[in-house]
């Protein structure tokens, strides 16, 4: 679908076009273990599009995980907390998704500027080093009290429009934190996000429903898709880090849709307005952060530099090369089959399964089209070839 319709030119090509026009896609295969195998394809180009494209996200959504959940273990190690908070937005159904995105924006811009959050982080910041990146100072080494924060952008949409909101983590001090501790953080930390959100014309969120603050815990870590929330409390690093990261695979409540939920709908359904809304969406979400770290944060957690999406999304999957498929071949036949060919790779680790399917494939093509008539696409034979 996204090959045909989106109005993303990079998502457009994305797993369907080569990188190097003289090599052919490399199928690879690496032994999953206890685990299904994974297969992977090399030399082809990708977006790298954590908002539109299901393939690039899934790819950086898994490395982003891996990051929060580093960066929780890290922390507490050095004997801190961790909180997880939402904040939310009340929105219309004539709002446009940009309206309330920069909105958004301009909220979370007040709750970490001006004097009440230097007052916050003093109470319940850590002292950290931060190099100064710019100006006369650039290079110099200052240390102050910060709280550090991790924050993922989530929309859904639903019988009342987009909604946007956010997840953070705050990275402070411990100094025996209470629930009434996190909570006065929370409460202070709204004010100012409610206040932002209606000078920008936006309706102020309520008290009950627009914003939650818990406390990260060492409980049951290997759980990640469990259940989040236990007496109040998050439960577990990778817990709390697919919660943070694996937004575009969760199930939205309340009838609402994920953006890739939507992509299905669009798919299964063929209807016009979840076109209309797609479009709306890449076109609002383009160019705009899906998750953002507080300024020397990774640095004092020794998480590295932060690879961008698009790095992400180019890493090509190890394993052993099975099959080399021609590059005119996969323009023409295989790019629309990945799921077989994955399949088949699986059951077939040698590849002759794969190499017999493609030649059959090319003859049936060859025979379908007439004299001088280019090869058209059969999207019915994928569903008849699974082995």
């Amino acid at each position: 679908m996204l090959w045909n319709e989106s109005g993303l030119r990079r998502v457009r090509a994305c797993g369907a076009r080569v990188t190097d026009a003289g090599r052919g896609v490399v199928v690879r295969l690496t032994p999953g273990g206890d685990s299904p195998d994974v297969v992977g394809f090399g030399n082809l180009q990708t977006c790298g599009s954590c908002w539109s494209c299901p393939v690039c996200a899934s790819k950086i959504a898994a490395t982003r995980q891996q990051e929060v959940s580093a960066a929780i273990t890290a922390w507490r190690s050095k004997g801190y907390d961790v909180l997880h908070a939402t904040f939310t937005v009340r929105h219309t159904k004539t709002q446009r998704l940009a309206t309330v995105w920069d909105a958004v924006q301009a909220a979370w811009s007040a709750i970490t500027t001006g004097r009440a959050w230097v007052e916050e982080q003093e109470t319940y910041g850590v002292r950290m080093p931060r190099t100064i990146k710019t100006g006369k100072r650039k290079g110099e080494v200052v240390e102050n009290e910060r709280i550090g924060y991790c924050r993922v952008v989530e929309t859904t949409h639903g019988a009342k429009g987009w909604h946007v909101h956010v997840h953070v983590l705050l990275f402070v001090d411990s100094f025996g934190l209470t629930e009434q501790d996190a909570q006065a953080l929370g409460a202070s930390m709204f004010g100012r996000w409610s206040a932002a959100l209606v000078a920008q014309g936006l309706r102020r969120p309520s008290d009950e429903h627009g914003w939650d603050i818990r406390i990260v815990t060492d409980a049951d870590p290997e759980r990640v898709f469990g259940d989040y929330f236990t007496k109040h409390q998050y439960n577990g690093a990778a817990a709390a880090a697919a919660e943070l990261a694996q937004g575009h695979a969760k199930q939205a409540k309340n009838g609402n849709l994920h953006p890739f939920q939507l992509l299905g709908a669009l798919v299964d359904l063929g209807d016009a307005d979840y076109l209309d809304l797609w479009r709306e969406w890449e076109r609002g979400s383009k160019g705009r952060r899906q998750m953002t770290w507080s300024l020397g944060l990774r640095d004092y957690l020794d998480l590295g530099s932060e690879k961008t999406d698009e790095e992400i999304a180019e890493e090509e999957i190890g394993g052993a090369a099975v099959v080399e498929i021609d590059a005119s071949d996969w323009h023409r036949l295989a790019r629309w089959w990945q799921a077989d060919i994955a399949d088949m790779v699986r059951a077939d680790p040698s590849g002759d399964a794969l190499r017999a399917y493609l030649d059959d494939e090319r003859v049936g093509w060859s025979e379908a089209r007439g004299p001088g008539e280019p090869m058209q696409h059969r999207p019915h034979k994928a569903r008849s070839t699974r082995p």
